[in-house]
């Protein structure tokens, strides 16, 4: 079915959440992810993440009102 799925789109799906991906070994490494048990979730909505480093790269960019220069404040 995967072999199917990437003659058509060009990307292999995951079976658990349809992201897509350029090759099988990215996605079963994608795949593992969602057999950890360990999940972060933002303290600020309700996004859930399955590695420490994708939360901190979300918080930066969606919750971080980044640098304020204390000159201008801006």
């Amino acid at each position: 079915m995967q072999q199917h799925v990437r003659i058509n789109t060009g990307y292999i799906l995951c079976p658990q959440c349809g992201h897509s991906f350029p090759t099988l070994s990215d996605m079963l490494h994608h795949e593992h992810l969602h057999d950890e048990c360990t999940t972060f979730e933002c303290s600020q909505c309700d996004l859930v993440y399955y590695t420490l480093n994708s939360l901190y790269i979300h918080q930066i960019g969606k919750h971080s009102k980044g640098y304020i220069c204390e000159m201008c404040d801006r």
